[in-house]
């Protein structure tokens, strides 16, 4: 497994920035909430590293 790179212009940051975009966009702005809570629980179980999710929500919260 790879670290999360700091660099958010990166093709795969950007590949998935629109992915998540058009996902919300699919489902609606009413529903974008639980989309996003469901897809983080998702990730979460699929990184399956407690301390680089903690690292994660961290750095998510610095730059919101």
């Amino acid at each position: 497994m790879t670290n999360i790179p700091e660099d958010s212009t990166a093709p795969p940051i950007v590949a998935a920035f629109q992915s998540i975009a058009a996902a919300i966009d699919e489902v609606g702005e009413a529903r974008a909430t639980t989309l996003l809570a469901k897809l983080a629980l998702i990730l979460c179980h699929e990184v399956g590293d407690a301390d680089r999710i903690a690292a994660c929500i961290e750095r998510a919260k610095a730059n919101v």
